[in-house]
C-alpha cells in the first residue's frame, strides 16, 4: 500500500517550511511506503526554495499549477498522486509524530472507508487576544478546532 500526502500551497512558504520540518520528524515504520505531493499554486514567494530544502529529506514530488484556486490545485495533486490513498492536509500544520502511522493503520484495518479524520488543535503563532480566549468555546470551530 502506498500513501500520498498532498499539500496545496499559495504564498505561505514560511508556514510550509514548518509543515515540512514537522513531516521530517514523524515516526514511520520501514514498511510504510509514502510520497508527498506539494502543489505550488502559482506562488510568488520563496515556496520553490523551501521545497528544494526538503527534496532530499522527504519523498517529495514538486508540482506546479498555474490556474489559481484550491480546487485546481487539489485536482492537480490528485492527477500526480501515485498512492492507493490520498491524504489531503494544509500547508500550515505541525503533525504529531504518529500522524502518518495512524492513517496507515486506519487504511489497513478499514480499507473500504473513504474518509478519516482526527483531532485538530489550533496553534497560534502569537498569543491570541484575551477576548478570543474568553469566547473560545463559542468560536473554536471557526478556527478549525476538532477534538
Amino acid at each position: 500500500m502506498l500513501l500520498t500526502v498532498a499539500i496545496c500551497t499559495w504564498n505561505r512558504a514560511d508556514q510550509l517550511r514548518i509543515t515540512l520540518e514537522s513531516l521530517t520528524r514523524m515516526d514511520i515504520h520501514a514498511h510504510v511506503a509514502w510520497e508527498l505531493v506539494v502543489v505550488n499554486n502559482r506562488c510568488a514567494d520563496h515556496t520553490d526554495e523551501v521545497l528544494a530544502e526538503y527534496s532530499d529529506r522527504l519523498p517529495l514530488k514538486r508540482v506546479f499549477e498555474a490556474e489559481p484556486g484550491l480546487s485546481c490545485a487539489r485536482n492537480t495533486a490528485t492527477l500526480n498522486a501515485s498512492g492507493d490513498y490520498i491524504i489531503f492536509t494544509d500547508d500550515d500544520i505541525s503533525f504529531a509524530s504518529n500522524w502518518l502511522m495512524s492513517y496507515w493503520n486506519a487504511f489497513s484495518v478499514y480499507p473500504d472507508v473513504t474518509f478519516f479524520g482526527g483531532p485538530i488543535v489550533p496553534k497560534f503563532l502569537q498569543p491570541p487576544p484575551h477576548w478570543l480566549l474568553t469566547a473560545w468555546r463559542h468560536v473554536a470551530s471557526v478556527y478549525g478546532e476538532r477534538l
